[in-house]
């Protein structure tokens, strides 16, 4: 595969920078904070729970991973747009590309992600790399199932002289649909994720509450073994619920 000097991206795999593995490393540092303090009353416990840290920032590794690839299906979306637009005034689709490049760093910014694939492509074309290679390694890397379809759709079309500016907005139409499908989703299950943000805290503050009112009856609560492992057993029911939550809310269309 061609390279130039914009590194090509794999949406599968998310790599850090230093500061945001700082600044997620502290957050889960504060979580493991809370939770010794809530459950354990220990800074031992601090120490020994601070690992999970690290496992913090794994956990939303993977999250910010599928938030950078729903973010580039719905800037490839408007880029499908400006290219079909484009071919319907008789332009080539190379011409489109270059077209596309220059809107979506108008529309989104020279550093979005759409605008630097449109880069690689349109360097691609210039080194007389056919469009739909480019477009197929654009959808192997994205990993998207809506760019990988389009793809292989326009590699078809391209080769047996179909209709592209109609193979275009039908792809986003497609796209625009299921975009919209799951924002009505997370629109309607909103109040359901509040109210289920508000159970996952409460039982901390009221914890929290009757420590600092009634300090003498969550005494044998942190001084015991008994009662060491009784908050344990707590506190993994606590988590097993927040992950069941998030799994029972979870939208994948």
């Amino acid at each position: 595969m061609w390279t130039n000097s914009k590194k090509e991206i794999y949406y599968d795999v998310y790599e850090y920078t230093f500061i945001s593995w700082l600044w997620n490393f502290l957050q889960g540092l504060a979580i493991v904070a809370v939770i010794a303090f809530t459950f354990y009353s220990s800074f031992i416990a601090f120490l020994i729970l601070s690992p999970v840290a690290v496992l913090f920032t794994i956990i939303r590794k993977k999250s910010l991973k599928e938030r950078r690839k729903e973010e580039l299906n719905k800037q490839f979306k408007e880029a499908m747009l400006s290219i079909s637009s484009s071919l319907s005034t008789g332009h080539s689709m190379e011409n489109s590309c270059k077209e596309a490049e220059r809107e979506m760093t108008t529309m989104f910014g020279r550093n979005s992600l759409i605008v630097l694939e449109l880069h690689r492509i349109v360097c691609g074309i210039d080194l007389n790399i056919s469009v739909e290679e480019l477009l197929d390694d654009l959808g192997k890397r994205s990993t998207i199932e809506d760019i990988r379809n389009f793809a292989q759709v326009f590699k078809v079309a391209k080769r047996t002289g179909g209709d592209l500016p109609y193979i275009i907005r039908q792809t986003v139409d497609m796209i625009e649909e299921k975009i919209k499908l799951k924002e009505e989703i997370i629109t309607m299950t909103t109040s359901v994720r509040y109210e289920g943000l508000l159970m996952d805290i409460i039982p901390i503050f009221i914890i929290l509450y009757m420590r600092f009112t009634s300090p003498d009856f969550f005494y044998p609560l942190y001084h015991t073994w008994f009662g060491t492992i009784f908050m344990s057993i707590c506190l993994i029911i606590h988590l097993v619920a927040i992950k069941l939550q998030q799994v029972i809310m979870e939208v994948d269309i």
